[in-house]
């Protein structure tokens, strides 16, 4: 059982090279499942980890893809801290991102499964990908960049037509891209424009 776990304290290393403090141990129902194995005395077995993450399998036998393989699996409870920021409130999912939003913590990342964030300065000028609740540790793909054009806000519209140009407010009803269209729309009169993202929170309308 000793070498099993070893073999399997190598892959977690390779697998969450950020991790600095480690728990591993054998699950309950697993132990009758080790007390079987060392009577079954299995001549230089083969320790083969077959799953990693938070419950951890080993295959222990024979070669398990020989002709009648014998020996147990063995399953392991991990949990693995190390550095990560972790959110300070609920951020609902396209909320624009603050240094304030996250602190450093010394969470579980083999529960996280994922690559963390670790700079609060990595939050400026992002916003939330997901939903992400107070406490949760911040993911690599759960930020993303605060596009130039918002949904929902209100974006200056640049009008032009003959020659005459004019400027409104209007309310972006999509997100967008500098020189990508977004459909905007006059709160008063209700009416929707296709326009152009020409600049953060800007927009043109042509003829």
């Amino acid at each position: 059982m000793l070498r099993a776990q070893s073999a399997l304290q190598q892959k977690l290393h390779d697998r969450y090279p950020d991790v600095r403090q480690w728990t591993v141990s054998l699950l309950p129902q697993e132990v009758r499942e080790s007390t079987a194995l060392a009577r079954q005395h299995i001549p230089d077995p083969t320790i083969y980890v077959t799953r990693v993450g938070t419950r951890s399998a080993v295959w222990v036998g024979s070669a398990p893809t020989g002709p009648m393989p014998h020996g147990v699996l063995l399953w392991f409870g991990v949990a693995g801290y190390g550095p990560a920021l972790v959110a300070t409130r609920l951020i609902v999912r396209g909320s624009a991102l603050t240094p304030s939003d996250a602190v450093p913590g010394q969470p579980d990342l083999v529960a996280a499964a994922c690559p963390p964030i670790t700079d609060q300065t990595r939050l400026g000028g992002m916003r939330a990908a997901t939903t992400l609740r107070d406490g949760e540790v911040i993911c690599a793909g759960a930020i993303e960049p605060m596009p130039p054009v918002v949904r929902g806000e209100q974006v200056t519209a640049r009008f032009s037509s003959h020659g005459v140009v004019i400027t409104a407010p209007l309310e972006a009803l999509s997100d967008g891209v500098v020189g990508g269209p977004v459909s905007v729309r006059n709160a008063q009169s209700g009416a929707v424009f296709t326009a152009m993202v020409t600049g953060k929170a800007e927009v043109a309308v042509g003829d």
